[in-house]
């Protein structure tokens, strides 16, 4: 364990230097942890960090969802959108809407070849679920809707090697994956009780799941042929990411809950786990606001 009291532990980012990142969501942080430093502020984001990855241009981009995790609500609530910042600097949003219509709960994000893609799964309500969306922001700012998910609530996202789209929906607790060409597959369905949330891609194609309540991690094979659980001993993973042969893992802590079925407040944590297998190289790229359109108007 490497940082414990955290409010709600997501979006693990390994950095050049060493450090590794995460948002603390309800405080809307994102933090950094190093050997040297111990815990420290990266960037104060608001709303609710949730995922968040490096680009290429020296920018972390955090899905901000806002403000809400079903019920709980974090100290500065507003919709969703997606941010972009560097080390001590003021966040910029560089995207609220897709085609007019307005972000919901933005949660994870993935560069690949094309750009920078994010779920937008809408609220955590399983009861009543919002259909999701996966959007595609290019390095211009202009954004599409690339797969349109249903209620399952597209949760974790990643590219692999050859640049497919994967990705897993919490509620029908599907891994899904997208070839270049558009075609969708199903790759692995989890067991009940095993719900996806964030993943991680290792360099032989196996993808590492943080699965909430199963008591650790799953790796679903490459060919999706099967998975394995990693007992971790009763952790409620949300997300993890690769460091070299290492693998950085956020936790809502051991398996303690209220009556709202959430973790306690402050039991969130970092942890590493020395794998021996090592992670593939991410996709990194760039995305800026899009130009405002011109008005069209009477001649």
């Amino acid at each position: 364990m490497l940082v414990e009291r955290i409010t709600n532990a997501e979006g693990p980012v390994s950095l050049p230097d060493g450090r590794v990142l995460y948002t603390d969501t309800y405080r809307g942080l994102l933090n950094a942890w190093s050997a040297e430093r111990g815990e420290h502020i990266y960037a104060k984001v608001g709303g609710y960090p949730n995922g968040a990855t490096l680009g290429a241009d020296g920018h972390v981009y955090v899905a901000n969802n806002g403000g809400a995790l079903g019920g709980l609500r974090s100290f500065d609530s507003s919709s969703g959108y997606i941010q972009r910042v560097v080390e001590g600097g003021v966040p910029e949003t560089i995207l609220t809407e897709v085609d007019g219509r307005p972000l919901s709960r933005p949660n994870d994000l993935s560069f690949g070849p094309e750009g920078l893609y994010f779920t937008d799964p809408g609220p955590w309500e399983p009861e009543h679920p919002d259909p999701g969306f996966i959007h595609l922001v290019h390095p211009d700012g202009r954004a599409e809707t690339v797969v349109e998910a249903g209620p399952g609530y597209p949760n974790g996202v990643a590219v692999d090697a050859e640049g497919r789209l994967l990705w897993v929906e919490s509620f029908s607790r599907r891994m899904r994956r997208m070839d270049r060409d558009g075609r969708i597959e199903d790759l692995h369905e989890f067991e009940p009780g095993s719900i996806p949330d964030g993943m991680a891609v290792a360099a032989n194609g196996d993808v590492y799941v943080a699965t909430l309540h199963s008591g650790g991690l799953h790796v679903v094979h490459a060919d999706g042929s099967g998975a394995e659980l990693l007992d971790l001993g009763g952790t409620v993973l949300t997300n993890c990411a690769f460091h070299g042969d290492e693998l950085y893992l956020t936790d809502d802590g051991p398996e303690r809950r209220n009556a709202l079925g959430h973790s306690y407040w402050g039991s969130g944590r970092l942890l590493r786990l020395r794998l021996g297998v090592p992670g593939m190289p991410i996709h990194t790229g760039s995305a800026r606001p899009a130009e405002p359109q011109e008005q069209g108007g009477g001649r």
